[in-house]
């Protein structure tokens, strides 16, 4: 276990189960990687930082993108979408 805990946001959680089966299975070993370390880009685990200056992030998984804010030692899933309509 890390120093982290991984959360979704109600509305992530639906998101998240509306998801190809193959994306959920990939994003929960990104949840496992984000545990340990919620900031650093790695191999298997692409974490961008949000423009706009909110501390948000975001980590991809093929097509579809995890939003997250990093609140004290919670990793706070806000919503999961395909990158065509994950920015907007």
């Amino acid at each position: 276990m890390g120093a982290f805990r991984v959360i979704l946001d109600p509305r992530a959680e639906r998101e998240f189960r509306e998801l190809p089966a193959h994306v959920r299975r990939r994003f929960l070993g990104v949840f496992s990687g984000l545990e340990k370390d919620p900031f650093r880009p790695r191999p298997g685990c692409d974490i961008r930082v949000m423009a706009g200056g909110t501390g948000g992030r975001a980590v991809r998984v093929g097509d579809y993108r995890g939003l997250y804010l990093v609140v004290d030692d919670e990793v706070r899933f806000m919503m999961f979408r395909h990158r065509k309509v994950a920015y907007r």
